[in-house]
């Protein structure tokens, strides 16, 4: 039932956690993947701010498009592009690096997850971009140096976007089979970790 583990001469560990040190590397990795996919995504910009509301308006629409909704609901929301001056874009689980990680696995789907996750991590920093700063031009988009993270886009409201993505790929574990189902919420817990530690 138990194999010699070659971590430790001489101990034996139960089958399940035979590649643990694999798995712990694989999360510094995908940490460090989702830090740089990150970085490069969270700066893009919807081209139309011709129908911009106002501050309260469109927080209250980034909130409850990324909070207060089912994952299916969002979807649905995110399928008609309303309103359009929001940022819809997105890469998926996408990694800058060819290390095998993406939406999907033999025991997971995050792709929903992942669209859900760059919404929020696309549209706070929208936000500050264009109502943190002192006077807001009829662009729409604050004059550059005249702005700053930190009104919308705070560490807060990070840890709020990453549980959700968390809370989502739980939602794709929960009707998978006894067999997959511990995999895919491991593979959750690595997702959640490395946009943790890297954004």
């Amino acid at each position: 039932m138990y194999k010699r583990y070659a971590g430790f001469a001489g101990s034996l560990r139960p089958p399940h956690t035979y590649f643990r040190r694999e798995e712990i590397s694989m999360a510094k990795l995908a940490a460090l993947v989702v830090a740089v996919t990150t970085v490069l995504t969270a700066t893009s910009m919807p081209s139309s701010a011709s129908a911009i509301a106002g501050p309260s308006t469109d927080q209250a629409t980034v909130e409850y498009r990324a909070f207060s909704v089912s994952i299916d609901t969002f979807m649905s929301l995110r399928a008609s592009r309303s309103p359009s001056h929001l940022d819809w874009a997105t890469d998926g689980c996408s990694t800058p690096l060819p290390v095998g990680l993406g939406d999907t696995g033999r025991s997971f789907d995050f792709t929903k997850a992942c669209i859900h996750h760059d919404f929020g991590y696309r549209n706070f920093p929208l936000l500050d971009r264009r109502f943190n700063c002192p006077s807001r031009p009829a662009d729409g988009y604050c004059a550059a140096g005249t702005w700053s993270y930190g009104r919308y886009w705070s560490e807060t409201a990070r840890k709020r976007i990453d549980d959700r993505f968390l809370a989502d790929m739980k939602v794709d574990c929960a009707p998978r089979p006894w067999y997959q189902k511990s995999t895919c919420l491991a593979w959750a817990q690595t997702y959640y970790s490395a946009v943790r530690v890297g954004g």
